[in-house]
């Protein structure tokens, strides 16, 4: 089981919605979704969506993406 304080999840997600809201359209709840998954992530993770802004930010911060929708 994977545990990780709330606070760290939080702080993770103002950070990103911060550097990214404006600038890639990152909305609050992709921001969460977004957070959640750096801090949990190993190299060789994707993280996976269909959200084109949400991927973009992703891709922003260096993570590999997966969209299943158009299987890229």
């Amino acid at each position: 089981m994977i545990y990780f304080p709330a606070y760290s999840i939080l702080s993770t997600h103002t950070q990103l919605n911060t550097d990214y809201g404006k600038t890639h359209g990152l909305r609050t709840l992709d921001a969460l979704h977004l957070a959640t998954f750096v801090l949990v992530k190993e190299d060789d993770w994707f993280f996976v969506a269909c959200d084109d802004n949400l991927i973009n930010a992703a891709k922003a911060i260096g993570a590999l993406v997966f969209n299943p929708v158009k299987r890229t």
